[in-house]
């Protein structure tokens, strides 16, 4: 019955003759009732350059299907764009409207937010290089507020000394001042300078006086160093606080080791050692407490499928397994099953406790039900956390979820069923009619009323009954209010950004008795600096040291300047362990020994939370997706936060539609296998492979973005030589760890194997054009006087070398051989075999350039255009040396032709696509009428039903005329500019019309005697 639900489910992509998406449609059922399918639609409109003019999801879209006024339905995005393709108004039924203005440069002049900010960008003058110089804010009904100002450098000896020349070097925004005081030759900072604002100061530089700027400014400062090497990789860093990290790598430039030494002490290893697979994925790495985690992958597909952490034989702690997560997955990646063999079967209540959780899908693989262990006493999942228990001294219980969602992927209830103990509940979301907002039932059970819980932009205005929620100009979270008190200041949350919206400030204030506690977190690079104040007195002054690169774990050291607690050593380091999306579900100290563990549920609660001691729970700031928890219950994730107890973001996308017209969706509806770095699009979870899909839909997007962007072709040089050394330097590795398996090699051999086979690879591909030429340079010298298929064998030989160094598919070569064995005899025949062999090199390099660039997804023009820059170049060039990096911009043109043949097809390929259909139906009713009966009635039908479905088969792949003609000039046109701007000089070694003419009469109609003649 589970296979059933996703029979016959396939998702089907509607294209129009531009190649643009105009519907999607996906068959939705659930598990429970399999038989029931129901048809999701969703529509895309565009303009006639091809930008996208409109979406709407399955849910609108059957509303206005069976709406009497269609009118009455608003789609999810209605844009309109400049002819430079820039958004001018954009409306979305969840972010607002929202208008943006650019000069003729492309930058942005004026832009307005959907909650009525506007903001205005001022430049340099036309006099110099036109860089930003400030940005300027207006809320309704406020003053205007110069909120970023940019100071650029000189060109002094001393800017230059620091590479600071044309850079921005002081940059007030926000949250302060931040001062760039040097640069890497690389671009990267080596050292910055933060000065915050004052905590009574808004920002508003207004003026021309940088002292008067400096006067709203704290007066402490922070200073943050970096060394790197040659290639911008970091090499140390140090903070604010004089604590310095060391990272080194290996030979593949992957994490070799770390190291940690507090202001004043001595370094400290943080990861001892790594070991990585010929794919780079990790198989095991050593840790400066001792433990050990290994990972285990399945070798079909390179899905993580084991994450084991223990202490080794030896360990001063005892030999130990602490964490041991075992995954089971369906054919297409679901999670199915997760479970912690370190972990014990336990008993209760006459039900069997088995540490592992279950999990089902739907056919659109969003989760739908799950199972696992709880708290015996946690109660209702809400925004706070439950009281941990005693490490080995808990009572579980097992718990079963379900998820229900609507047509549009809102979560719009929470089932959760816990019958030993009575935890049984269930959470209701409210879906606006009219937007994918959506609150708890306990805020608003009429969707009509929806809406008016949140601003004009998309962002909640109230988190729980009697919690507000404040937000900045620029649609940040900036106030929660958890506790109102009569005639007293109200417990609340605020926050301060930066210019990237990234967080800077949190400041959390109690009410306690008589007086008030505030705890203050500054985010500094690599560590926080949190503050307790009761009243005027300093209660507690703690660093917390962030380690920027400790492997899998995150590791943080606490070290107490005042207020350390009694039961926890100064300078505690502490080991987070995480999952498969990196929850944070085992913590250890720098002996090995546990202080905390902790489970979750599918999106986000904690079921299961047990600590060493009260206190050191306490400071266990990082749990669910290796995410902060704030005292709201709220995760911050970077440029959003998340209500983990409904499954939702607290706003919108800030990035827009990347992941769907739902702009308030937690990771697909899959958060079991999909996690979120930073709040704007979801991933597979950090231990997820890159499989050969995911790769080409990757190269894929990167490539037409280019394209659009109207990228040089220096560009798309670099970017197909980087991709082609990945993938020969992956395939040589993978050989390499083949061959020392057979051999019997040690782990470590076959590790040396590895690298050196990916080495070996990446090195081949950055001399692929030297050796594909060098190699026809011999073949050319040995064979240039001898027979004409000899000749051509040749050309073979060096089209198929060329193929493999240029990661060409079967397709590619066998169209590269077939144009050097006719197009190559032919030239042959009339004497220029120098030219025979450019053309052999070129070929073969165009159709490689090709499969890189757009690996599954190349179109028979682009081949075709390709291919004729390939042959039209190379009889121009009329040599070897140079001729690869002609078929690369061959293809690379054919790309773009293509690109503008299309769009140019927008206007007059439309006639074609019926008198094409008409045509070919026609020509394959009557040739298979004539073969069958004389043309009789039955024949006649046959042929009619065979052509109607052959040729609505084929004509897809005809593409237009336009396409064609624009792909093959294209290719042409760049094959032909590299040549003549290559070898202008080099004219009278190239093939002329008249000897092309005489080898092509003599290829065609007097080839037996030509053939003799050579032959004698």
């Amino acid at each position: 019955m589970k296979n059933f639900v996703h029979s016959n489910t396939p998702s089907v992509t509607v294209s129009d003759n531009r190649g643009q998406t105009v519907r999607e449609i996906a068959w939705y059922r659930h598990p429970d009732t399999p038989q029931v399918t129901d048809e999701r639609i969703t529509c895309y409109q565009y303009d006639a350059q091809g930008t996208l003019t409109q979406s709407i999801d399955p849910r609108f879209y059957e509303r206005q299907r069976t709406a009497n006024d269609k009118n009455a339905v608003t789609p999810n995005l209605i844009r309109l764009s400049s002819l430079s393709k820039k958004a001018l108004r954009t409306q979305s039924v969840d972010a607002g409207t929202s208008v943006a203005l650019h000069d003729v440069a492309g930058r942005p002049v004026l832009a307005v937010s959907a909650n009525g900010v506007s903001r205005t960008f001022q430049y340099e003058s036309h006099n110099f290089p036109g860089r930003l110089l400030a940005i300027t804010e207006q809320g309704k009904g406020e003053n205007a507020r110069i909120i970023e100002r940019l100071i650029w450098s000189g060109n002094t000896p001393a800017e230059k000394g620091n590479n600071l020349a044309g850079q921005c070097v002081v940059h007030y925004d926000p949250s302060g001042m931040n001062q760039t005081n040097s640069i890497s030759l690389t671009g990267i900072p080596l050292s910055i300078t933060q000065q915050l604002l004052r905590d009574d100061r808004e920002a508003n530089w207004q003026g021309t006086d940088e002292s008067g700027w400096k006067n709203a400014l704290a007066p402490e400062s922070f200073t943050s160093i970096s060394t790197t090497d040659a290639t911008g990789t970091a090499l140390t860093s140090t903070d604010a606080a004089g604590n310095r990290q060391r990272i080194a790598y290996d030979v593949a430039g992957l994490l070799q080791g770390s190291w940690l030494a507090l202001k004043g002490k001595q370094e400290q290893v943080i990861v001892q050692s790594l070991t990585y697979s010929a794919a780079s994925q990790k198989l095991r790495e050593v840790h400066g407490n001792g433990i050990v985690t290994t990972y285990t992958y399945e070798p079909e597909t390179q899905r993580i499928i084991g994450i084991k952490t223990e202490r080794p034989s030896g360990h001063a702690a005892g030999e130990k397994v602490l964490q041991d997560l075992r995954y089971e997955y369906d054919p297409v990646g679901n999670v199915l099953k997760s479970t912690n063999k370190a972990e014990i079967t336990r008993f209760w209540r006459n039900q069997k406790i088995v540490p592992e959780c279950t999990y089902t899908y739907d056919s659109l693989y969003q989760l739908v039900s799950a199972t696992g262990r709880e708290m015996a006493n946690i109660g209702r999942q809400k925004n706070q956390l439950p009281i941990p228990a005693l490490i080995d001294n808990n009572t579980y219980t097992n718990y079963s979820r379900t998820y229900d969602y609507d047509r549009g992927g809102n979560l719009t209830q929470i089932r959760h069923n816990s019958p030993i103990t009575g935890n049984n509940y269930t959470t209701s979301m409210t879906v606006s009619e009219h937007s994918n907002r959506t609150v708890l039932e306990e805020l608003a059970k009429d969707p009509t009323k929806v809406d008016m819980l949140f601003t004009s932009g998309g962002q909640q205005t109230q988190l729980v009954p009697g919690q507000d929620l404040f937000w900045t100009s620029r649609d940040e979270l900036q106030q929660v209010i958890l506790a109102n008190r009569e005639n007293a200041a109200p417990d609340q949350e605020f926050y301060r950004y930066d210019a990237d919206s990234q967080r800077v400030i949190k400041t959390h204030i109690q009410k306690t008795g008589n007086s008030e506690q505030i705890q203050r977190t500054l985010y500094l690079p690599d560590m926080e600096w949190r503050t307790t104040y009761s009243g005027n007195a300093l209660k507690e002054f703690l660093q917390v040291i962030n380690v920027g690169e400790a492997g899998q774990a995150q590791v943080r050291v606490l070290h107490w300047e005042a207020g350390k607690p009694a039961d926890i050593s100064n300078d505690q380091l502490r080991y987070s362990y995480g999952n498969l999306i990196g929850s944070s579900g085992l913590e250890l100290d720098g002996d090995g020994q546990i202080i905390s563990q902790e489970e979750y549920y599918p999106y986000g609660g904690t079921a299961v939370w047990a600590a060493r001691s009260q206190s050191e729970a306490d400071y266990k700031t990082v749990r669910y997706s290796g995410k902060e928890r704030d005292a709201t219950g709220l995760y911050y994730y970077g440029y959003r936060y998340y209500q983990s107890w409904a499954g939702r973001w607290l706003s919108v996308d800030p990035a827009g539609e990347v992941d769907g017209l739902n702009l308030f969706r937690m990771c697909r509806n899959n958060p079991i296998v999909f996690s979120d770095s930073d709040g704007r699009f979801p991933g597979q979870g950090v231990f997820a492979w890159i499989g050969k899909k995911a790769y080409r839909k990757a190269v894929n997007i990167t490539t037409e973005h280019l394209i659009e962007q109207g990228a040089s072709f220096d560009t798309f040089l670099k970017l197909n030589r980087g991709l082609r050394s990945f993938v020969l330097g992956v395939g040589m590795a993978s050989l390499g760890v083949k061959a020392a398996t057979i051999a019997g090699a040690t782990p470590w051999g076959v590790v040396g194997a590895a690298i050196g086979g990916f080495v070996s690879g990446a090195v081949m591909v950055f001399f692929a054009n030297n050796i594909s030429e060098k190699i026809g340079e011999v073949l050319s010298y040995l064979t240039r006087k001898r027979s004409v298929p000899v000749q051509v064998g040749a050309f073979v030989v060096t089209s198929l070398v060329t193929s493999a160094l240029f990661n060409s598919s079967s397709t590619g070569t066998a169209i590269s051989i077939g144009t050097v064995v006719t197009v190559g005899g032919v030239i042959a025949l009339a004497g220029e075999h120098n030219t025979g062999m450019a053309i052999s090199i070129a070929a073969p390099a165009g159709q490689g350039t090709l499969d890189t660039l757009r690996p599954g997804n190349v179109s028979a023009p682009e081949r075709l255009g390709a291919l004729s820059g390939a042959i039209i170049g190379g009889m121009l060039f009329g040599r070897h040396q140079g001729s690869s990096e002609l078929g690369e911009r061959a293809a690379i043109g054919a790309m773009y032709g293509a690109r503008w043949g299309r769009l140019i097809g927008n206007i007059w390929d439309g006639p074609y696509r019926f008198i094409g259909r008409l045509l070919l139906r026609r020509g394959i009713s009557s040739a298979i009428s004539h073969a069958i009966s004389s043309r009789g009635w039955f024949g006649r039908m046959i042929g009619e039903s065979v052509g109607r479905n052959i040729s609505e088969i084929l004509l897809p792949y005809s593409r237009t005329p336009s396409e064609w003609a624009g792909a093959a000039i294209g290719g042409t046109a760049a094959a032909a500019h590299h040549a003549v701007g290559e070898d202008v000089a080099n004219a009278a070694n190239r093939v002329t019309w008249s000897g092309f003419k005489r080898a092509f009469n003599n290829f065609f109609f007097n080839a037996p005697a030509r053939n003799n003649e050579s032959e004698a």
